[in-house]
């Protein structure tokens, strides 16, 4: 009877310890998080670093300033001024103040390390136009930088735009030349088919041909008014001694090359008749290159990519480093330092709290990652796998008003593919999406789109976690133990209390029945 009682309490020890294996893997919860910076639920180590210098302000049917935000260096005295393409523009006064930085990759551009050394340290203020730049904006524009030119101490200003903000650009500079100190410019908006521009004309209620029939590019009514106009405004900029670099891609279906071939010999010619100082650079590509995201060719329009990318060069000078080399400034360069916000801690157990990471890529902001939040939970970083992670997710408008509009960067329920997985230097789990992942954030197409925000969600499906947790005995204590173990676990489950009191009470009835058979 002796041995039988020993069988049956080696039995229940087994029993347990199987038990406890199988509870042991229980799964965690991820909840995303929300309650980001820009409240669309994704953070972006870029964006998030410019912080809103000016709002909309109207009075009657005038605009009184318009929308910028602004990036601020450790210390610096040199200013970098942005204007957005026509895709980023408000509606009707309505500004998200946040496509100019997030359509493309120009102001971000600017607040790279790299960049930011080469210019000592600088100020970067990106514009958002009420509507269009097709309308002037040059006095509103002007009156925000010479507050940010006093209350900085800035000692050179330099303009760059693009499309659009090309336009506006060339719209300062033949009103404020020598104010600047240098100008990159890439395919200025000129004579775009249907748009009107206030101060140069541009009347298509009628059918007056092509300026290039092969690429779409409708010549305007007031075409011959159109070019003295322009041509007006360029020899104003050349009379300045602003140093500028233009950019035009020769298959552009948007704007014609041969507006920016314009700019370039007016105001070479008049600067080389009447000796006057100020380069002037103009370059053309055949082609503005395959999508790194895509894989697909890029629309001819987007020369502004390679420019920003420092791709093009005229007789060796290439754009960005030319655009570096104007920068007089003495100042001592401190770089500045900057920490991805965590999505914090979950209220409820065995949930863990994760933040989309987003980043400006070559056609706009798009998310990239998923940073899971671990909060001081320790994991096995050697026993992560891409395909633990199951992601679908969804992006669809806020508003639900569009219709059947056709939107960049909405899309229903997709699931995502994971291509690594890491442990950060906190301790969270990042999990980098393979590039046919990515999503946009925002809606940059059409006139009501362009500045909605949009309800983005994300969700991952309940994996097992290698947690590492410490082991303590009698002689250690929690933060001093250096024996670990790996195991995965719920925490807050009962499950496995539960059972070990119905094997405790199944091993007392056994110790029991054996005990009164030993007494017979």
């Amino acid at each position: 009877m002796k041995k039988l009682f020993t069988s049956v309490i080696a039995l229940l020890v087994a029993m347990v310890m199987s038990v406890s294996s199988v509870f042991a893997a229980t799964t965690s919860q991820f909840v995303q998080n929300l309650d980001t910076q820009n409240t669309l639920g994704y953070v972006d180590p870029e964006v998030d670093q410019f912080e809103t210098y000016s709002e909309v302000k109207k009075s009657g049917d005038t605009y009184t300033s318009i929308a910028s935000k602004i990036y601020k260096p450790v210390s610096g005295d040199t200013l970098i001024v942005c204007f957005h393409g026509n895709g980023e523009g408000g509606v009707d006064g309505s500004c998200n103040n946040y496509s100019p930085l997030a359509g493309n990759q120009m102001a971000t551009t600017f607040i790279s390390s790299e960049v930011q050394k080469a210019y000592h340290g600088a100020y970067v203020l990106a514009f958002q136009a009420p509507d269009y730049w097709y309308n002037d904006y040059t006095a509103q524009a002007k009156a925000i930088i010479d507050q940010a030119k006093n209350e900085f101490g800035i000692k050179q200003v330099f303009v760059t735009g693009l499309s659009a903000g090309g336009l506006m650009t060339e719209r300062m500079l033949s009103k404020y030349g020598n104010y600047f100190s240098g100008a990159l410019i890439s395919c200025a908006a000129i004579a775009k088919n249907g748009q009107a521009v206030e101060g140069l004309g541009g009347d298509y209620s009628a059918d007056n041909g092509y300026l290039d029939e092969t690429l779409g590019l409708k010549k305007p009514v007031d075409y011959d008014q159109y070019v003295s106009n322009y041509t007006g405004w360029l020899e104003k900029i050349a009379e300045s001694n602003v140093p500028m670099y233009l950019v035009h891609c020769l298959k552009d279906n948007t704007i014609s090359y041969t507006w920016s071939k314009l700019a370039y010999e007016t105001i070479k010619t008049y600067r080389d008749e009447h000796q006057l100082d100020g380069d002037i650079y103009f370059q053309t590509i055949e082609s503005t290159g395959i999508n790194k995201d895509t894989g697909n060719e890029m629309s001819g329009h987007w020369a502004w990519v390679k420019m920003y990318n420092n791709e093009i060069s005229v007789n060796g000078i290439s754009t960005l480093d030319w655009f570096e080399s104007l920068s007089t400034s003495t100042n001592s360069y401190q770089e500045k330092e900057y920490t991805l916000p965590t999505a914090g801690a979950s209220q409820q157990e065995n949930t863990y709290k994760f933040n989309l990471i987003a980043q400006v890529r070559e056609d706009g902001e798009k998310v990239v990652a998923i940073e899971i939040d671990m909060n001081g939970q320790k994991v096995d970083a050697s026993k992560l796998t891409k395909d633990m992670f199951k992601i679908k997710a969804y992006n669809k408008d806020a508003q639900a008003d569009l219709g059947s509009t056709v939107n960049y960067g909405l899309f229903d329920e997709t699931e995502l593919e994971v291509a690594q997985v890491s442990v950060n230097e906190r301790g969270n789990i990042v999990l980098g999406l393979a590039v046919s992942s990515y999503k946009g954030v925002l809606n940059w197409s059409g006139d009501l789109s362009r500045n909605l925000t949009t309800q983005m969600m994300y969700s991952i499906e309940p994996v097992v976690l290698p947690i590492v947790e410490q082991v303590t005995d009698n002689k250690q204590s929690p933060t001093t133990s250096t024996n670990k173990k790996t195991q995965s676990v719920k925490t807050g489950d009962n499950s496995l209390t539960e059972v070990f009191a119905m094997l405790s009470l199944l091993s007392a009835g056994m110790f029991v029945y054996v005990k009164k058979h030993q007494m017979n």
